[in-house]
């Protein structure tokens, strides 16, 4: 790693840093992907590399950023891996926006000429561009007459664009935001200094983007605006943060004030914000960001965010989980026929001996189960025999002809599934057909869904427990009338990345069909790692041994990241 010690800017990244964690400030010259919704920010850095991951903060090119993070690769280049970001300054110079908005949208116009066409022509730039290329030739070392008429040209084609696109990033809008306000019809210079908060109702632009445009005299009118973008922000902070699915109310108030008293625009005071809160927490509502709801008499209503008992979430995570709901009752109340007992045990009996594996009891129930039930969740800890009913379900499907397909939520849980079924897996975004439909948002699309529905009789779905809500209201939604789903995983393993804790949810509700196994089969290698998970489990302290399972003792959590045991 490149890192000037006087500034603390990390300056160039190269393969021998890739596995290093690193922790320095960089500027941003370039946002790929600005902050969307759930917080997840990609760009470019200068020296080269980029940075991606959840950032609480907007990122603005020209920006310089505090980062700590893992080092991997991405796209050909070093990339950091967010843990931790916040911004050292937003500010950015009119020449450094100007110059970034030229090599993005002036064919021929790479960094270098840039630069010296926006060091030179500043005040009056676009109309120097189309009307003088002659001067523009003759002032900038690299640009021959034809270079400079090839500019002359395409400014004038794209007239209105290149005005409306220069002004929008001079307000710190990066390209994929500037696509989407002229695309969105509101690139309106006046219209966003008037309230630009519109940008942020619209999804165009974060928080802090509207705050730092709005300057710190606020435009008349615009306050429950400017309350109602901090609240729904504060929301999704509280998400990511806690990765619940709801929020209560008074830490909502709490992250709204704090947040708003803490950006570029002006404070207000306590009295003002009690005024309006209630109006802004409505009009987020009404934007479709954020549901305020409570329980009565076992049923979801939408309520005050003062009333008794609410709820607060985003908007999306309401649908998810309304959408969840609603698929679930369909698939445990559609009518099936139970085969018999003894003929499935026969038949899973006469599959698994032919492996060499004798079923217990419990084995033989949850293999039942997945013979009749529209949806139904097989669990246990390790050992118990997940794997094992994977590989006979597996069989039984070919013996039968009966068509699945298996995913997981990541790549290598899909290698794992793929070699205990005998048949290839796939990620679940893959099984769903994940698009990136709207290339100036970033948004993510499935292809698969209600209308167009996995292709299989069964969905097997290993390692639940890291599937959080929206990805799994996605995948239920995808389920064909006539098609089972089979949900595998443990709850005690490792936890979604995004909200929800589907699995133990679904497990906590005694209507969704499942069955724990709870006998340990595994005696070989990862015996020992078994039993000790489940002395974890009860907690009691388990035992260690020489090969595959250790206790090391420090005397802090930092001190256990840095041992090197020689195992790893």
């Amino acid at each position: 790693m490149d890192k000037d010690e006087t500034t603390g800017m990390i300056t160039g990244l190269g393969e021998t840093d890739i596995g290093v964690s690193v922790q320095g400030s960089v500027k941003a010259v370039r946002v790929f992907c600005p902050r969307t919704e759930k917080g997840f920010v990609s760009f470019l850095a200068e020296g080269g590399f980029a940075v991606a991951g959840t950032s609480p903060v907007d990122v603005i090119e020209g920006g310089v950023y505090e980062v700590s993070g893992k080092v991997a690769s991405w796209n050909g280049r070093p990339e950091i891996k967010l843990s931790s970001i916040k911004t050292i300054t937003a500010e950015t110079d009119r020449i450094s926006l100007t110059a970034s908005f030229l090599e993005d949208n002036l064919k021929g116009c790479g960094k270098v000429i840039s630069q010296l066409v926006a060091e030179a022509f500043t005040d009056n730039i676009l109309d120097v561009l189309e009307n003088d290329p002659e001067l523009v030739a003759d002032t900038i070392q690299g640009v021959s007459l034809d270079n400079a008429l090839g500019f002359s040209d395409q400014i004038n084609q794209e007239k209105e664009f290149f005005e409306k696109g220069l002004s929008l990033r001079l307000m710190g809008l990066s390209q994929s935001q500037i696509k989407r306000c002229i695309k969105l019809g509101y690139a309106d210079i006046e219209s966003i200094e008037a309230n630009p908060y519109q940008l942020f109702s619209r999804r165009i632009a974060g928080f802090e983007t509207c705050d730092r445009i709005a300057g710190e005299k606020l435009p008349d009118g615009v306050l429950t605006e400017r309350l109602s973008a901090a609240f729904s922000s504060a929301v999704m902070r509280l998400h990511e943060a806690g990765k619940s699915t709801y929020i209560l109310p008074d830490a909502c108030r709490r992250e709204t004030l704090k947040l708003i008293n803490s950006g570029p625009g002006p404070e207000i005071t306590a009295q003002v914000f009690e005024e309006l809160y209630e109006s802004a927490v409505k009009l987020s509502n009404d934007n479709k960001q954020t549901a305020v709801y409570r329980f009565e008499n076992d049923k979801c209503i939408g309520c005050s965010v003062s009333d008794e008992n609410a709820r607060v979430c985003s908007y999306n995570y309401f649908k998810a989980e309304v959408t969840i709901k609603r698929k679930v009752a369909e698939l445990i109340s559609a009518k099936t026929v139970k085969p018999s007992r003894a003929v499935s045990d026969s038949i899973f009996d006469r599959i698994a001996l032919d492996s060499g594996i004798v079923l217990d009891e419990v084995q033989r129930d949850a293999l039942y189960l997945c013979m009749y039930s529209r949806l139904c969740v097989i669990t246990g800890g390790p050992g118990t025999g997940k794997t094992t009913i994977l590989g006979l379900l597996s069989d039984y499907f070919k013996e039968k002809g009966i068509s699945a397909v298996y995913a997981a939520p990541t790549g290598r849980a899909a290698k794992r599934l793929s070699d205990s079924t005998g048949c290839t897996a796939t990620t679940i975004h893959r099984l769903l057909g994940a698009v990136v439909k709207d290339d100036d948002s970033e948004e993510m699309f499935f292809d698969r869904s209600a209308d167009s529905p996995i292709d299989a009789r069964v969905i097997i779905v290993d390692e639940m427990s890291m599937v959080d809500c929206e990805l799994f209201s996605s995948l239920i939604s995808s389920v064909a009338p006539e098609s089972s789903l089979i949900l595998v995983g443990d709850p005690d393993q490792l936890p979604s990345v995004g909200c929800g804790n589907v699995l133990a949810d679904l497990l906590s509700c005694r209507s969704v069909p499942s069955v724990r196994l709870t006998g340990v089969h595994r005696h070989d290698e990862g015996g020992t790692i078994a039993s000790a998970s489940r002395m974890i489990l009860e907690g009691r302290m388990p035992h260690g041994n020489d090969t595959d399972f250790v206790i090391i003792k420090t005397g802090s959590d930092e001190d256990a990241a840095k041992s090197d045991t020689g195992y790893l």
